[in-house]
């Protein structure tokens, strides 16, 4: 599974991915980087202010390597402002269904309630250049044009409660892996050979009470060997 989390600057999208990172054990590639990994060995002239000369030098590469960990059926968390209105366009519908998107915006009345709070939290995860010119208006216009320009996405608008809010995300993205796994271990196959092979506990009420690595908590008591099989955002450990 591959999640991509993009938005507008100041609206945590860094720290959704570290978060995501910390409960599922996902790697994640920051934008960020890979810019200025560009910018600063000199194999670009484009500066960190050219957004969208930005989006349109960087985007082939990171769409690129989306399409490398698919085919390598590897999980990968992309964080990053530099992805495109029509980013699906990138992309065949093979590739498509394995992507979730996620576009963080903050509502017009979260910044003018806290926009102190925005700008002293915005070194919270990785250190960002001086942004003393960030204003409420410059803050709003940027969000706004998130919120327009992925009008067919799914947008996570901060309202109130931006912890709350994020909860709430992750808590549903959770459901969702449950029931990918309950809908693989329904109807694959490979349970033919599973037969004398009994999980210690159902992993619905594993992830319930304590999340992250599935099979590792399910398997952990098992003596028998087993071969890895990968599929979507989970590793299943499959009977030899």
């Amino acid at each position: 599974m591959i999640i991509i989390i993009t938005g507008a600057s100041h609206t945590g999208k860094t720290m959704l991915a570290q978060r995501l990172l910390e409960k599922y054990k996902y790697p994640y590639i920051s934008i960020d980087h890979i810019k200025m990994g560009l910018i600063r060995s000199g194999n670009t002239n484009l500066t960190p202010l050219d957004d969208d000369k930005l989006t349109d030098y960087l985007w082939p590469v990171v769409s690129e390597i989306i399409k490398t960990a698919i085919e390598n059926n590897q999980n990968l968390i992309v964080e990053g402002c530099y992805i495109p209105y029509d980013w699906r366009k990138s992309f065949e519908s093979n590739y498509l269904k394995e992507i979730k998107f996620i576009c963080l915006a903050l509502s017009d009345n979260y910044i003018d309630h806290n926009f102190d709070v925005i700008k002293n939290k915005a070194n919270i995860i990785e250190t960002r250049l001086e942004d003393s010119c960030l204003s409420i208006d410059k803050l709003k216009i940027e969000n706004k044009n998130f919120i327009d320009g992925f009008n067919n996405e799914k947008i996570i608008i901060i309202d109130s409660d931006y912890e709350n809010t994020i909860k709430l995300f992750i808590k549903s993205y959770e459901q969702k892996i449950i029931n990918k796994y309950l809908e693989f271990e329904k109807h694959s196959k490979l349970t033919k050979n599973t037969q004398n092979w009994t999980p210690k506990k159902h992993p619905k009420d594993i992830i319930q009470n304590k999340t992250n690595l599935i099979i590792q908590k399910i398997y952990q008591n098992t003596k028998i060997k087993y071969v890895k099989y990968v599929r979507n955002d989970i590793n299943y450990k499959i009977k030899r």
